[in-house]
This record gives structure tokens, sequence and C-alpha cells, in this order.
């Protein structure tokens, strides 16, 4: 009986190392030059428009 304790368990193998079953990986941070355009926030590209309704429809098709 005494190898039974020595032997790890499937429900333990890992959990140890920090890792954990239940998480997802962790997603790559990302890091911008210039802050995000907001939908309301007047378009980047100067047409005076809001970018909701001028550049966000053309970064939505190449997306």
């Amino acid at each position: 009986r005494r190898e039974e304790w020595l032997l790890p368990s499937p429900s333990t193998v890992g959990v140890a190392d920090g890792d954990s079953f239940d998480e997802p990986p962790a997603t790559p941070t990302i890091f911008r030059d210039e802050p995000k355009t907001g939908r309301n926030d007047p378009c980047p590209c100067g047409s005076g428009k809001k970018y909701k309704k001028c550049c966000l429809k053309k970064q939505s098709e190449f997306a």
C-alpha cells in the first residue's frame, strides 16, 4: 500500500509545478504606439467623421 502514496495520481500531475487544468493559456500582451481609437472619437484619417462611421468599417474588412 505504501507504493500507492509515492506514485503521482492523474489528478495531481502538473499541479505541483504551478500548472492548472482549469485556466486557459495566457494571451500575449499587446503594446500600442498610439492610444486606441474609440468608436465615437474623431477619425484619425482627418475626415471629421466619427471613427465608427468612417474607417472602422475599413479596419473590420481586413481583420
